[in-house]
């Protein structure tokens, strides 16, 4: 990376962080007061909600502060074309209250959902009927590494605060502002699918079996927030404490050092960059099987025309610390 970019890298980081953090890439938020469906963020997406749905007690005790879907037709949906697509990264924050985990008979209840009902393709909150959470990015029957589950189980008529986070490669599951669990997936969401609050679909659908794919969630939601970044653990944590105030100085060097190294471009042909704010020391690109295939020794650019086209897995070892990103070579 040359001192120019470096420079640019560093002054978007402080530039950002002059701005209130819980702002910065948010890109949806219902907050579900008094059955409100409007979208208070730039994006302006409001939703359709069923006429059964019902106000309730949020998490902070206030009456008619969240919504309420007991029955299987409840549900709210609206567009979502504003939420991250494709591999980009993203974040989720909601608050759920389980009214009645799912029967035996349904693999999961989705508190919301949103993509294609394909392999990969979705991208949701999940719960099995032992309380144990999904970040789904959908799975079939013939496919059981499609979710990155919780190691975590949560209960009924309590509420949870849920994070979910995905950079392109790794998802992370955060349980009450505490990271649960994380795994590399390959997921790749569908752009123009409708989202939907309280169940996967508003139509029956087909998991390799015939069965309905509905799933609809018995439980509340509140304060739903999706951003087109990943949200630092630290940022997880205060939204899960309703914690608003301003970041630390100390949060503020966590927060910039949460700002990965990146490879560009991506998908690439023949050169490939890292931006970051510390040059890597080192670079190895694998097959997705594990076979490593070329390895760099940080020195830019990255020449990669020699590999034949497909996805590849990219390790960049930055500050002592390893970073994974996947590639997509042309």
């Amino acid at each position: 990376m040359n001192k120019i970019t470096f420079l640019l890298l560093s002054c978007s980081l402080f530039s950002v962080q002059a701005q209130n953090w819980w702002e910065q890439g948010l890109v949806a938020h219902y907050a579900f007061d008094s059955l409100s469906v409007i979208d208070s963020s730039a994006s302006q997406a409001h939703l359709t909600g069923s006429p059964q749905i019902q106000a309730t007690t949020n998490r902070r005790n206030q009456p008619e502060k969240a919504i309420d879907m007991p029955d299987a037709t409840d549900f709210v949906m609206g567009s979502s074309a504003h939420l991250p697509t494709g591999i980009a990264s993203r974040s989720f924050s909601v608050w759920i209250y389980v009214n009645q985990l799912p029967g035996p008979n349904l693999p999961f209840a989705f508190p919301f959902f949103y993509g294609a009902r394909q392999e990969n393709q979705g991208q949701g909150l999940g719960i099995s009927d032992i309380g144990r959470l999904s970040y789904a990015g959908y799975k079939s029957t013939t496919n059981s590494t499609a979710d990155l589950e919780s190691i975590a189980t949560i209960g009924e008529n309590q509420w949870v605060h849920v994070g979910m986070s995905f950079d392109g490669d790794t998802a992370k599951l955060y349980i009450n502002g505490q990271l649960d669990n994380s795994s590399i997936e390959l997921w790749n969401t569908t752009a123009n699918q409708s989202l939907h609050f309280g169940r996967m679909g508003a139509t029956p659908g087909n998991m390799q079996t015939g069965a309905s794919i509905i799933l609809p969630y018995n439980g509340a939601l509140d304060d739903f927030r999706a951003y087109d970044r990943e949200l630092s653990p630290l940022e997880m944590e205060k939204l899960a404490n309703d914690d608003f105030s301003s970041l630390s100085s100390i949060g503020l060097v966590e927060t910039r050092r949460f700002a990965k190294p990146h490879l560009y471009p991506n998908p690439a042909t023949s050169l490939l960059y890292v931006e970051s704010t510390i040059p890597p020391a080192k670079v190895d690109i694998y097959t997705l099987s594990g076979q490593l295939v070329s390895t760099f020794d940080g020195e830019e650019p990255l020449d990669v025309a020699a590999l034949p086209e497909g996805v590849y897995l990219v390790a960049m070892l930055v500050n002592q610390q390893l970073y994974h990103q996947r590639l997509v070579k042309h």
